[in-house]
């Protein structure tokens, strides 16, 4: 059940999905991408998936969890973002949120300054401080960053 909910909730910290049911929906591939990846991780990550807070929207995590840093790490590697050495990959980074702010359906040329803005300053910020719990340090970024972005739009 743990981790339908991780998967769930990660569809909810990723998308702007509207009430309409699933079926009717083009679903982004950001999204489906994010959602299977997830899953996947979780699985790997077996047992201590128990371990995992359940986290709504784009809430921050606790950056302390050593179940859900792993958890966001695999989800960065498989997605490319996180290479094998642990270095954060720009234009992975910059290819994913410019894929997620596609799903606002906004000019994605107004995006793209802001998009390159949040990845750049994640990469500097995270990979500045410690290495421990590098992965939801980065998830935390990039949702303080759309925040931002959200905020700024309202």
């Amino acid at each position: 059940m743990k981790i339908v909910t991780i998967v769930v909730l990660s569809l909810t910290a990723f998308s702007q999905i509207d009430a309409r049911p699933i079926q009717e929906q083009d679903v982004p591939k950001v999204i489906t991408d994010t959602a299977e990846q997830t899953f996947s991780c979780a699985i790997k990550l077996g047992p201590k998936i128990e371990d995992v807070p359940v986290v709504y929207g784009n809430e921050l995590v606790p950056e302390d969890n050593d179940a859900l840093n792993e958890l966001w790490h695999c989800i960065w590697e498989k997605k490319g973002i996180i290479d094998e050495d642990g270095d954060i990959v720009l234009d992975a980074l910059n290819t994913y949120l410019r894929d997620l702010f596609a799903v606002t359906g906004k000019d994605q040329t107004a995006h793209r300054d802001l998009t390159s803005n949040i990845a750049q300053n994640c990469k500097t910020d995270v990979e500045s401080g410690e290495n421990e719990h590098m992965a939801v340090k980065l998830k935390n970024c990039i949702a303080r960053g759309i925040e931002e972005f959200l905020f700024a739009e309202n």
